[in-house]
């Protein structure tokens, strides 16, 4: 019954179609439905937020995928080890076809293995699952003189073979002169019972592993009940998932309306309006666009890729994002103070262009400027010019190797894995002088992580950021001076 036994194995670009697809798919969702969440949410302690859109929905989820996703995977087993995908392959019947008693025995459909393990329910634990089996036999062939009696034992399903236990013989040549011939009819209705027992096993059953995606939740849903009822189940199903669609457009539509307003809270309605038509003329264009197609999914893939695509660069975005709300958090409880020291500059200021520009060129320079002017480094004992010139060629040759060796993967890809490597040790470089810029200058508002990531991620304005403090900034100022209120980082 679908417990164990066949094991087909999973596609090898799982990971890709499913896993990944759906990091970057959320990824991408992730300002429409953090903004939709927060509007709604407006009011409400971060406890309530967190159990009511993080935890409650994820059990729900969790809950879902077990029991829709096992019963998925015992219905592929049963339509494997029937045989109902191979007579499918072999142009004989369709994914979902219903089979009669005939056909299931010329095709040969049905279970064949020599039993069925138990369920936990029954006890089983790995037993082979029983049955209750009623036949008639006349002891009297046997010279002990009883007559026919109805006799009932338990045997091990689905059997098959010359050993089946359940096999009733109808032959009239044995039973002719017994008392059992008066029970031939009876005989024959329980060999046809107990016979049909052997390919009763596909019924309601489907080979999802052929179907379409959009298709297997229905194909699932009509095996739980008969065909009227089933219906029932799948029209409900539908209509749950037209509003499921609708509810999300029209939250789509409010946070782009939003947006499009400048964070007005509650847009007009009409504004609204227009945003649903307008996203739903897209989606009808990216769709009919692959009509064309040989493959029907074409446009539907394209905009999937499409969605990952957008979302790999706003994963950074969510680091940030993230730790801004840890920040916030801290300082409404009051862990951090809201008026402590930041840069003087923030760090993606464009009015330094030429700065960015000098030190993209040659980054060597300023790094060793900031070493001879924190100090503490290495070599500083030997005074400002060697330890200037010490640390510039070290850090100018680490920089251009990074650089150099990183375009020889052009001849042999492995290069790449050096210069990475390189390249990372120059960007923590630049990461540690930008913490120790901010412990010489008092500076509060930041830790180590963030030094790092601004140091990896964007080393040439983390300099520019370090020169300006080093020549504008104040040596030290109170953490409670309101005057760097608009100063924070």
């Amino acid at each position: 019954m679908g417990l164990g036994g066949v094991d087909k194995g999973g596609s090898p670009t799982w990971i890709i179609d499913w896993t990944i697809f759906y990091w970057g798919w959320w990824i991408s969702w992730g300002p429409f439905v953090g903004t939709f969440i927060a509007r709604i949410s407006k009011g409400r302690t971060l406890r309530v937020f967190i159990m009511s859109t993080l935890i409650v929905p994820t059990l729900y989820s969790i809950v879902w995928f077990c029991v829709w996703g096992t019963e998925g995977i015992r219905m592929q087993r049963m339509a494997d080890t029937s045989g109902l995908c191979n007579q499918s392959d072999a142009g004989n019947g369709d994914w979902a076809a219903q089979y009669n008693l005939e056909t299931k025995t010329n095709l040969s459909m049905g279970w064949t293995p020599a039993c069925v393990l138990d369920d936990a329910y029954h006890g089983g634990y790995g037993r082979c699952k029983r049955v209750k089996f009623t036949s008639y036999v006349d002891p009297s062939i046997d010279g002990n003189g009883k007559t026919c009696v109805k006799t009932t034992n338990w045997v091990t399903v689905p059997c098959g073979g010359a050993d089946d236990p359940t096999f009733v013989n109808t032959t009239y040549g044995v039973l002719i002169g017994t008392e059992c011939a008066n029970y031939m009819s009876e005989i024959e209705e329980l060999a046809a019972e107990n016979y049909s027992r052997r390919f009763a096993f596909t019924d309601g059953t489907v080979c999802l592993s052929n179907r379409a995606t959009a298709d297997i939740l229905f194909d699932q849903i009509s095996s739980y009940a008969p065909r009227g009822y089933s219906d029932m189940l799948c029209t409900l199903t539908l209509i749950i998932l037209t509003f499921y669609f609708v509810t999300s457009s029209d939250s789509g539509s409010f946070v782009v309306d939003m947006l499009a307003s400048n964070g007005h809270p509650d847009p007009p309605m009409f504004q609204r309006v227009f945003w649903s038509f307008t996203e739903g003329a897209t989606a009808i264009a990216l769709l009919y666009s692959g009509i064309n197609h040989p493959n029907a999914d074409a446009s539907l893939r394209a905009l999937q890729a499409a969605s990952i695509i957008a979302g790999l660069p706003y994963t950074f975005v969510m680091f940030w994002a993230t730790q801004s709300l840890v920040i916030l958090v801290r300082e409404e409880s009051g862990a951090l103070d809201p008026n402590r020291k930041a840069f003087t500059t923030f760090i993606f200021n464009m009015e330094y262009s030429v700065n960015h520009l000098k030190h993209t060129a040659v980054p060597g320079v300023q790094m060793a400027k900031t070493v001879v002017e924190v100090g503490k480094w290495p070599f500083s004992g030997a005074g400002d010019g060697p330890t200037f010139v010490i640390w510039c060629v070290f850090f100018s040759v680490l920089y251009y190797a990074s650089i150099i060796i990183t375009i020889c993967a052009v001849a042999m890809y492995q290069w790449a894995l050096i210069g990475c490597a390189l390249y990372i040790g120059f960007g923590t470089f630049v990461g540690l002088l930008r913490n120790h810029v901010r412990v010489t200058r008092f500076i509060k508002n930041g830790d180590l992580p963030t030094d790092l990531m601004c140091g990896l991620l964007a080393p040439m304005f983390t300099l520019t950021q370090i020169e300006v403090e080093l020549q504008d900034g104040p040596l030290e100022k109170k953490d409670d001076d309101p005057a760097d209120d608009n100063k924070r980082v």
